[in-house]
């Protein structure tokens, strides 16, 4: 499991408002060609 510090961020966005940023380091370990989504856990929740 990766662990990395971050801030919820708005996006002004139709498909999500919420997201929270990955380091680029980190998020090339879990982009699988066109599929960039993960699971996260945020305070102790999924």
């Amino acid at each position: 499991m990766e662990c990395f510090i971050t801030v919820l961020d708005r996006a002004d966005s139709d498909l999500y408002h919420y997201f929270f940023r990955v380091p680029e380091n980190i998020a090339e370990k879990f982009i699988d060609k066109e599929d960039r989504r993960v699971v996260c856990v945020a305070n102790g929740q999924l």
